[in-house]
């Protein structure tokens, strides 16, 4: 029996022929994820004989992500997050609107009325966006099944949509299971002169995160 041993930015995977642990590290909070529940024992006793430690049981709640379970999958969602945000920033100040993307946004010039306050807002929304829904809405969530267990990955790339325009933009997601395990949309960083060229950028970022 052969063991592996990995450690990604605050993951840790061991995996053997028959089993596998995944330790999820953030500050003094680990969540253990297992191949069975014998392997999950071992390592908590492991770890309890090493520091102190308090089991908390079965992962319900992680980082604002609430974990449910189906004989589908599992399912995350922040929907009591939602809930907590509009409660701390008063729910009147809050709509439900589509967007419309043919729309170009432009930097406003105006003076800012309360900064702080606005940064605290867009801060939260962008802390639930990037975690489970892109679209943030509270009621939704992400569905992972068992099928299929190979990572696929997308990538696209928007060039200059408007003469005030100079850069492009990429964009890639990642699913796992049938449901998305990574994405990002962001304005690329240097000037592309086709469409071609801005799709290239876009598949050298999709690679970096496929590593």
């Amino acid at each position: 029996m052969t063991a592996r041993l990995m450690s990604v930015t605050n993951v840790i995977v061991k995996s053997t022929d028959i089993e596998y642990i995944i330790l999820c590290l953030y500050v003094d909070d680990i969540l253990i994820v297992g191949s069975n529940n014998e392997m999950v024992k071992r390592t908590k006793d492991m770890l309890n004989s090493k520091i102190d430690m308090k089991d908390m049981g079965l992962a319900n709640v992680i980082l604002s992500i609430k974990i449910k379970r189906s004989s589908e999958g599992l399912i995350l969602t922040q929907s009591h997050y939602v809930d907590k945000i509009l409660g701390k920033f008063s729910k009147n100040d809050f709509a439900i609107t589509l967007i419309d993307t043919s729309q170009n946004l432009f930097k406003n010039r105006g003076e800012s009325v309360n900064q702080v306050e606005y940064a605290r807002v867009i801060g939260s929304i962008i802390y639930l966006m990037n975690c489970t829904r892109l679209d943030i809405l509270g009621n939704y969530g992400l569905h992972y099944s068992r099928d299929p267990v190979v990572l696929e990955g997308f990538s696209d790339a928007s060039w200059i949509s408007n003469i005030q325009d100079t850069k492009g933009t990429s964009g890639y997601v990642f699913t796992l299971g049938g449901e998305a395990v990574s994405w990002k949309s962001s304005r690329q960083t240097i000037i592309t002169r086709s469409a071609m060229e801005s799709e290239f950028v876009a598949l050298d970022k999709y690679g970096e995160e496929a590593m």
